[in-house]
């Protein structure tokens, strides 16, 4: 699957490839696993990431996917700056790359989701 997602880069099409590997549990940081970086190294040319909210929440590991919220859900999307995936692939073997890259894309969104929490004031 890897080198099938990396030839489909390198004949210029397009993937959305979510790192976590499935729904996200609300509150809980994501875990992301090295799949995505290891296709980015293969055969991007640049990483877009991208930050996806829903309000209401739906479709996370907390509620059925079936369970249709009350009201009408919105999609807020907030595009970040590229990413040279080969930027990382020049700092060693293709393991340690990926690894660097999947860290440097953890810590991106983590910090982005960071922007969605609310705040509170004392």
């Amino acid at each position: 699957m890897l080198d099938e997602a990396a030839e489909a880069l390198q004949q210029g099409q397009t993937l959305i490839i979510f790192p976590e590997g499935t729904r996200t549990t609300p509150g809980q940081p994501p875990q992301f696993h090295r799949g995505a970086a290891a296709i980015a190294l293969r055969g991007a040319r640049l990483v877009t990431p991208v930050v996806i909210s829903v309000t209401p929440t739906t479709l996370t590991k907390a509620e059925p996917w079936y369970r249709i919220p009350s009201r009408r859900f919105h999609f807020h999307l907030r595009v970040g700056s590229d990413i040279d995936p080969q930027a990382f692939a020049a700092q060693g073997a293709a393991p340690i790359a990926s690894r660097r890259l999947n860290d440097h894309l953890h810590r991106h969104f983590i910090e982005e989701l960071a922007l969605d929490e609310p705040t509170t004031t004392t």
